[in-house]
């Protein structure tokens, strides 16, 4: 907050000056990303969710926490410390900075109650630390007011580089007594075609208590019938199990295994974390398991995916197919793993973001290697245009937003359209979901041999959906939500259309891989410490695949001999070089290389 009134300080200004921002609304998220002025003015922060969501999403190379401090009682002082878990190229003007701030403050008019302002920024303190595994603890004496107010005091500290003013990472003062960090290493959805181990997930006690005590159970409930689950801590298998953790302290080998039964696609557990304090909510962990062999993937990208089954599913079903689920929420989806089924369905519901910059570049390799998509959501074109795609829903999708908001909740067919021809669908009331809210308006892109509406409001005769074949590729786009449709009837026999037209009969997904060689991305990325490495090889042939480090210095050959099996290939690595020994935490490419193709990927080791 700015110093107007009396209230703040004059770093505040600085900081404003140094952001070149006006103060509230304007936003800046880690110091790069800059918004100017708050989406709708949303109050509750509903807007900022999928910016927050982006930004907690990027790797940090440290972690800053505030280990103790003290406001009363003695002198003030914050400790705060610092850890290196990946290599920082250079430490020049990267800074640790601390601030603290009060609660509770009045302004005019005397009613209003202002929190979070800022009083103070102690003096910067350079950052010494850049090598894996280094720490730097600093204690920093505190200069209190006596008019401020003590027991409204709170502090941060954050790492900062000057050159970009990227913020590394934060820690502050809130720290309750009973507090979870859990990490899961590998996502907590994957493919399977037979017993699946996760990747490891750690649970930390992050909150000030000496001693939490945890019941760790699994819920197996939902599984399809056959189907079992087990966890394991450092060997031992078990459905339920006590743990008492020290500060700072967590199981470091737990993991969740999901074994399929004969019956049912796709399997979920739910692996529950509850404090035997009762003073912190219970945490749910689920792990969801994707057999091979379905003909379709749902992607529900809607948060809670409560559409899948009882819409889409059914429809795809009563299209006399098979379907699986994969809950976008829990784990990305990749094109490695799209690649497995004959279509996919995307969707986003009501709540769901556009498409980020992570998906469309897993579809935009699907859609290149032939594939089928249907995609559907309530303003998924405009969050997608929101995201700074629009170029990209018009050259790759072949579809161009116009508009949202469109009052009619009518849409009828283009006569003639192989899809859409006939259909007269009313998208509120009756059996639908009932959530109809501000369809998008987009229009077809290029000649209509490659894109062509799908769907009209009749009220305003705009386009309500496309339909694309374009470049080896097909799919579908609906400017409203597939779930709202108000019939059942209408659901089913618009599904039936869809497929029959994307993909005809279901055919093996190796008619669609590519004739030439491919690299795909790692799976799990990141790893701890053993990743999958996937090729194509559209002949038999000589290749070789090789791992380096990102100052470019080979670690370790995986491969280097003729390939007998031509289509896909993999490798596994277990992060080690090529004595055995294991590498470090950090960043590292893979390269395939053959008689007339190369191709290199990243990927990260986390530990």
């Amino acid at each position: 907050m700015q110093t107007t009134g009396g209230l703040g300080c004059a770093d505040a200004d600085q900081r404003c000056d140094y952001y070149d921002m006006n103060g509230i609304p304007d936003i800046v998220w880690d110091g790069v990303v800059h918004q100017v002025g708050s989406p709708d003015d949303d109050v509750d922060g509903t807007n900022f969710q999928t910016i927050i969501n982006e930004r907690l999403a990027e790797e940090s190379p440290i972690s800053v926490t505030v280990t103790s401090y003290r406001f009363f009682g003695g002198e003030p002082y914050l400790t705060i410390e610092i850890e290196v878990f990946e290599e920082i190229t250079s430490l020049v003007g990267t800074n640790l900075r601390v601030g603290v701030c009060e609660n509770g403050l009045y302004h005019s008019p005397p009613s209003a109650n202002y929190h979070n302002v800022l009083r103070d920024m102690i003096q910067d303190i350079p950052l010494t630390v850049q090598h894996v595994g280094e720490i730097q603890e600093v204690t920093v004496p505190l200069e209190l007011s006596a008019d401020w107010d003590r027991s409204e005091l709170w502090a941060f500290a954050f790492v900062q580089r000057d050159s970009d003013h990227l913020i590394y990472n934060s820690g502050s003062t809130f720290v309750t007594p009973y507090s979870l960090y859990v990490e899961t290493d590998g996502g907590q959805s994957s493919i399977i075609d037979s017993s699946h181990t996760f990747g490891m997930t750690q649970i930390t006690h992050t909150g000030s208590a000496a001693h939490q005590t945890l019941d760790l159970s699994l819920d197996t409930s939902t599984l399809p019938e056959g189907w079992d689950a087990y966890f394991t801590i450092n060997g031992t298998d078990m459905t339920f199990a006590t743990v008492t953790l020290g500060q700072l302290e967590g199981p470091t080998n737990l993991t969740v295994t999901i074994i399929p039964g004969d019956e049912g696609s796709y399997g979920n557990a739910i692996l529950n974390l509850h404090s035997h304090s009762g003073e912190m909510p219970d945490v749910d962990i689920p792990y969801s398991g994707v057999l091979l062999g379905a003909d379709l993937l749902i992607v529900a990208s809607d948060s809670y995916a409560r559409y899948a089954e009882d819409y889409f599913g059914s429809a795809v079903e009563a299209a006399g197919r098979s379907y699986a689920v994969w809950d976008h929420s829990h784990t990305p989806i990749t094109e490695v793993s799209m690649s497995n089924f004959d279509a996919i369905i995307w969707y986003s519901g009501d709540t769901g973001p556009g498409l980020s910059e992570a998906d469309r570049t897993e579809i935009e390799s699907y859609l290149d290697r032939g594939g089928n998509m249907l995609f559907s959501g309530q303003n998924l074109a405009r969050r997608t245009v929101e995201a700074g795609a629009s170029s990209w829903l018009i050259n790759v999708l072949r579809t161009f937003f116009m508009s949202s908001g469109e009052g009619a909740s009518l849409v009828a067919g283009v006569e003639g359209d192989p899809v859409s021809d006939g259909f007269s669908l009313d998208l509120q009331g009756g059996d639908g979901a009932g959530n109809y809210s501000e369809p998008d308006v987009v229009t077809s892109f290029g000649s209509i041999e490659q894109s062509a509406p799908l769907f009209s409001y009749p009220s305003t005769n705009r386009n309500a959906g496309t339909r694309v074949s374009y470049e080896g590729y097909k799919h579908i786009f609906l400017g409203f939500g597939f779930e709202s449709i108000n019939s059942v009837t209408d659901r089913n026999a618009l599904m039936d259309r869809c497929l029959d037209w994307l993909i005809g009969e279901p055919s093996p997904v190796e008619d669609v891989l590519p004739q030439m060689a491919d690299l795909y991305q790692n799976l799990p990325n990141p790893f701890n410490p053993r990743t999958t490495i996937a090729f194509h090889l559209p002949v038999q042939m000589k290749v070789s695949l090789s791992v380096y480090d990102i100052s470019g210095r080979l670690v370790e050959v995986l491969l280097d001999h003729e390939m007998g099996q031509m289509g896909r290939n993999e490798i596994v690595w277990a992060g080690a070089d090529a004595s055995g020994r294991t590498l470090p935490s950090g960043t590292y490419f893979y390269r395939l290389q053959g008689t007339d193709f190369e191709e290199t990927k990243r990927m990260m080791l986390l530990k």
